[in-house]
């Protein structure tokens, strides 16, 4: 199966074709998209993976004379004939990305760690680590000892791997902490399996929680919980259910060979 992208699409689901549509082999990107045409004549993909509005006539002209199979990003109210599979670009969301359980390690899970990657959260971070004993990473500097600098992700999984406790602001670090065996308290408006927080007195109260009597064993509960959805619901069956719906068999049997060596 040949795949040419779009390059640059800042939509979650790229991620996501990206990392596991290339445990198959090399994907092409285009970067300048007015030579679509070209690209389609000079690499021949299988499928094609493009934004809605750059779909024109001679896309079409060369899907149907090569039975090519198209991606696309758009709103949900396109024509649904204009491609194969159309993803609402108002309903993307970034799955869970299932290889991040390939870096768990057995290790002594003891710091509580926060993750801060945006100047909006620095004042809850820099409550934290005033007043409880937690460990800071991240690119916004927090102005405490207690604050250790940005991170690679490779260094992330480390941290994780040693936490017992993360507190993110994200969903992918929420995402991770989990796959690694780490409880999550998230920055969250909506309820989920783990605690979730959207200001400092429910941070606080989540805080609190954690070290009461008897809440270890509820706290695991609710992350076996969510481990047990990931394994159901993350990038790689997002992404064989899509192929399967394409017809690409083949490569639907080699991802799931893939995955299941992962779970």
């Amino acid at each position: 199966m040949k795949v040419l992208m779009q390059g640059n699409m800042p939509y979650p689901s790229v991620n996501n074709l990206t990392k596991v549509i290339s445990r198959l082999g090399p994907m092409a990107v285009i970067q300048d998209i007015s030579q679509i045409a070209k690209a389609l004549n000079d690499y021949k993909p299988d499928l094609l993976i493009i934004e809605e509005k750059y779909i024109d006539g001679v896309v079409q002209a060369y899907r149907h004379n090569n039975k090519l199979k198209i991606i696309c990003f758009g709103a949900a109210s396109i024509d649904q004939n204009k491609a194969d599979i159309i993803i609402d670009t108002a309903m993307d969301i970034p799955k869970a990305s299932i290889e991040v359980a390939e870096f768990r390690e057995d290790a002594n899970k003891l710091d509580v760690s926060v993750f801060c990657d945006n100047q909006e959260h620095a004042f809850l971070t820099q409550f934290l680590c005033n007043n409880y004993n937690v460990k800071a990473y991240g690119p916004v500097k927090i102005h405490s000892p207690r604050y250790l600098g940005q991170i690679s992700d490779m260094d992330t999984f480390e941290i994780l791997n040693k936490s017992k406790v993360s507190i993110v602001f994200n969903v992918v670090d929420a995402q991770n902490s989990i796959l690694l065996d780490t409880y999550p308290v998230s920055y969250c408006k909506d309820k989920l399996i783990t605690k979730t927080f959207t200001n400092l007195t429910s941070l606080i109260e989540c805080m609190d929680s954690l070290f009461t009597e008897g809440v270890t064993d509820q706290m695991s509960n609710q992350l076996n919980q969510a481990k047990d959805y990931y394994k159901s619901d993350n990038n790689f069956t997002y992404v064989i259910k899509m192929l399967q719906q394409l017809g690409f068999n083949k490569e639907v049997s080699q991802l799931n060979e893939i995955f299941k060596e992962m779970i």
